[in-house]
């Protein structure tokens, strides 16, 4: 059947594509487009084995009246890494199966593309407005309606051709960080590198001044155990006494690596102390020599907090730096 963009296209295989998938013994050839590819690095709890292979990619598919997302068989990854399998693809799909992923809260069966043939080519335009308006059908699973890997505990995708960047709308949008109170007792970065070791827990509010902000830090591996956002990122936070670096882990890179900028004010809460073995090699700013610390931010065992602050709102005891030009 002709579909609405012109595609000579299997309209309405989409809707039936689970119970094709459950039923190994047919044989069901249908073809579709592909609208997007979204890849990720598996991890321990991912359910298919097979060999030397790191990356996963879902696939979103449609038959020109609803669209949905299927795993491509990791033997046929190869395809993606040879530019052929691509957005605008027009694919017939000759094979699939169903798997359940039982370390998954829905339980919900995900649909595996085993065997495609490529048959032609489409551009699509730029933007995603073109396929974003084409539905979900109705037993579309969270996963697949929104930017989460359809196997495995990962929280993310990356983008296609590096490990490097951030890739999703999860990354941009605005946390709408509040303090609840205003904040009544802080330290100075000397002060806390003077008397950390003795102070009680939770450790005194931090307040500073943002002076340097590294690359993002992916450090996801297929022999992971569970790491759902395996992310790092360094900021720089400087006061009137010192300078000092703050690692923020994990999910909190999610909320804040976009949230925060070179020249914000914040106040960080619930942060860990530990000690400073050697200079960081993606530093962007020095930190101060007399400074034996570095503090990190989690998501966990204490949820940490970092707020922005208005300079104004400050006391004029404080005397932050402003930004250097650099």
């Amino acid at each position: 059947m002709m579909a609405d963009n012109g595609l000579l296209l299997t309209v309405g295989c989409i809707s039936r594509i689970r119970s094709i998938a459950e039923e190994h013994g047919t044989q069901e050839t249908f073809k579709v487009q592909v609208l997007d590819i979204f890849r990720y690095i598996i991890d321990k709890s991912f359910p298919i084995v097979y060999p030397d292979f790191s990356d996963a990619f879902d696939v979103m598919i449609t038959d020109g009246r609803f669209k949905t997302k299927c795993l491509l068989a990791t033997a046929l990854n190869f395809l993606v890494y040879e530019h052929k399998l691509r957005k605008g693809s027009v694919v017939s799909i000759t094979e699939c199966t169903s798997l359940i992923d039982e370390e998954s809260l829905e339980q919900s069966p995900c649909v595996i593309l085993q065997s495609v043939e490529i048959s032609d080519f489409v551009a699509q335009s730029n933007t995603q407005d073109s396929w974003e308006c084409i539905p979900f059908c109705d037993n579309a699973t969270e996963n697949e309606r929104q930017d989460l890997p359809l196997l495995g505990c990962r929280g993310y995708y990356l983008p296609l051709w590096n490990d490097d960047d951030f890739f999703g709308s999860k990354w941009l949008s605005d946390p709408d960080l509040n303090l609840a109170s205003p904040i009544s007792h802080a330290i100075t970065i000397a002060d806390l590198d003077s008397f950390w070791k003795t102070l009680p827990r939770p450790f005194p509010a931090l307040i500073g001044r943002i002076v340097g902000k590294a690359r993002l830090n992916h450090y996801g591996k297929s022999s992971d155990d569970k790491r759902r956002y395996p992310y790092q990122a360094y900021v720089e936070i400087e006061d009137r006494t010192a300078t000092i670096s703050v690692c923020i882990w994990d999910s909190l890179c999610v909320l804040l690596f976009n949230y925060l900028h070179v020249g914000d004010v914040v106040a960080i809460l619930n942060y860990r102390v530990s000690r400073k073995f050697a200079p960081r090699s993606n530093a962007v700013y020095p930190t101060s020599d007399a400074v034996k610390i570095e503090i990190s931010v989690n998501p966990s065992n204490p949820v940490a907090e970092i707020y922005k602050l208005p300079p104004e709102d400050l006391g004029p005891e404080w005397k932050l730096p402003g930004v250097p030009y650099r």
